[in-house]
């Protein structure tokens, strides 16, 4: 792990590859943990040492975390999963690919806002806690996965949302709808408790 401890100190990865190694001793997957007080992460890409293993927990208080480059690789070693605990600003400039372990943000308490530029394939969970979000990227889940944000801004959804399982805005900020919402398992349901959802023209 990695901790800073002076308040606004910060974590910074300018061009090198994060990889997530498995537990030295098992070999079993563990979580791998950055912590700022209060400053930013500014990370490039993440990989892990075995495909499906190890997760990657972010704890920024009210720094910005930004990922650069891909974390995982589509079609082959996706890391398990992230775990953004609290955050300001919460990018992912690239492509996310995740298995088991969920992709979570603001899950200790809300970031300010949330994007997600690219593609993102989780083979689990989405479970989004923000100010705002930005989805620029087609998010997918898979394996019964399911979406949760809770939005108090505008959720605008630029790409597509394919969920396996249910989705769900549980919160009260708008959402900006410029895309389509799919679930594909049976049953699987789209809920908005108290949003308002605005139907947007086509950008072009």
């Amino acid at each position: 792990n990695i901790t800073t401890t002076d308040a606004a100190s910060s974590i910074t990865v300018n061009t090198s590859a994060l990889r997530l190694m498995d537990d030295a001793t098992t070999g079993d997957s563990v979580t791998r943990s950055l912590t700022t007080n209060n400053g930013l992460v500014k990370l490039e890409t993440v990989t892990t040492e075995t495909t499906d293993e190890n997760i990657l927990q972010v704890t920024a208080g009210l720094g910005n975390v930004t990922v650069d480059g891909a974390v995982g690789v589509n079609g082959g070693a996706v890391v398990r999963g992230v775990d953004v605990v609290s955050a300001g600003a919460v990018l992912f400039d690239s492509t996310v690919d995740l298995g088991a372990g969920n992709l979570l943000v603001g899950s200790g308490s809300a970031v300010t806002s949330t994007t997600l530029d690219a593609a993102t394939n989780v083979a689990s969970n989405v479970d989004i806690n923000t100010g705002t979000l930005t989805v620029n990227g087609v998010l997918t889940t898979t394996a019964g996965g399911t979406v949760t944000v809770t939005n108090t801004g505008v959720a605008a959804i630029n790409a597509n949302i394919v969920s396996a399982g249910n989705v769900l805005f549980d919160s009260v900020g708008q959402i900006d709808l410029a895309a389509n919402i799919t679930t594909t398992d049976a049953a699987s349901s789209i809920t908005v408790n108290t949003s308002a959802l605005r139907l947007m023209d086509d950008a072009t």
